[in-house]
């Protein structure tokens, strides 16, 4: 519509009012359509997601600690060489 109303040469004038109500009626017909099909909410709480798992999965740390390290071979002078 734009295009022709340009090559016309006639000052640009507002939409028209049936390319208007088309594209409204398109609007609401697309959010119907993606409201009506979209799948149903899922729970977020912790309750739920503990439903489905063990809290050995969720809680899954080491009950021991290591402090063992080669911090005193690292920076320990270098030993002696003998001939």
């Amino acid at each position: 519509e734009l295009s022709h109303v340009k090559a016309l040469g006639q000052p640009e004038t507002p939409v028209p009012q049936d390319i208007a109500l088309e594209a409204i009626i398109g609007l609401v017909l697309g959010i119907v359509g993606a409201v009506l099909n979209a799948p149903g909410f899922k729970e977020i709480t912790w309750a739920s997601e503990m439903k489905t798992r063990k809290i050995d999965e969720m809680d899954a740390r080491p009950g021991f600690a290591s402090f063992r390290h080669r911090g005193p071979r690292l920076f320990s002078s270098p030993p002696s060489i003998k001939k």
